[in-house]
């Protein structure tokens, strides 16, 4: 949870290869602007799985037949030169 930050819903279904049943993945995204005490601007985005209790509004056609998998995680972008930006990126998938 980011103080003043913006989010949206993100739905998608993924297909995988030979005989795995298709996933479909109800995800909260989150980000933000900051300065840090150097001056740079940073970006923080921040994605987790939608509670159970949260409904959607996106359907995928034929999610009824496909796993539900989740995914966590954080990407940092800080500027450091005019073309240049530092990444971190923190992400977990689980396919179940």
């Amino acid at each position: 949870d980011l103080d003043g930050t913006r989010g949206l819903q993100y739905t998608n279904s993924v297909s995988l290869p030979g005989g795995f049943q298709d996933r479909v993945f109800n995800t909260r995204f989150t980000w933000v602007e900051r300065v840090e005490a150097d001056g740079r601007r940073t970006f923080i985005i921040a994605f987790c799985p939608l509670e159970k209790n949260e409904e959607t509004y996106y359907n995928v056609d034929g999610a009824e037949q496909m796993y539900n998998a989740t995914i966590v995680g954080a990407h940092i972008f800080s500027y450091v030169t005019k073309h240049t930006c530092e990444w971190t990126w923190v992400q977990q998938v689980d396919l179940k």
